[in-house]
Formats: C-alpha cells, structure tokens, sequence
C-alpha cells in the first residue's frame, strides 16, 4: 500500500493520473485536514478537481464541482477507479 505523506508526494499521485506536471499541481493544491488528504485543482476553464488521500487513492470532480462537494462522498469512501483515468487523459 502506498503512504502518502505529504503534499508534494499527493502531487505526484495527483500528476501521474492526470499526465500534467508535477510542480503545476504542487502550486495549486491545499491540504484539506479535516478528511486528512489533499486537493489539487488545473486552473483551467475544465480543469480537473482531484483529492488524493493518504493511502494514495483519489476522488476525481469537474471543475465545476467545489471542494466542499466532494468532501462527504470523499469523507464516505468514495474514490474514482485508477482505470477511468486512461480512458479520460489517455
């Protein structure tokens, strides 16, 4: 199982599902401690919203979807399947 430690270390997560750069994610990502994960958004009109969790699985959201969206179902369990990120960015 993987352990993700850090912001920086959720970015690599976050980039490598999304194939964008690593330091573009970085620089626009918050930690979000009350579900202990962290949130990356592309600040691009259709960007992607992803948090990464610490045990290294993601929730991935629209852009149109806010952060405080995706909280609960994150909160509940709720993760996109790694697969769905080839069929989307591939």
């Amino acid at each position: 199982m993987m352990v993700v430690h850090d912001r920086r270390e959720g970015a690599a997560v976050a980039a490598a599902l999304l194939r964008v750069d690593v330091d573009e994610l970085y620089a626009h990502s918050i930690d979000v401690p009350e579900i202990d994960a962290f949130f990356y958004w592309q600040p691009i009109r259709g960007g992607a919203h992803l948090l990464v969790a610490r045990d290294g699985s993601a929730l991935f959201a629209i852009s149109s979807l806010a952060l405080a969206d995706m909280i609960e179902p994150f909160r509940n369990g709720r993760r996109t399947d790694p697969a769905l990120f080839d069929r989307w960015v591939g």
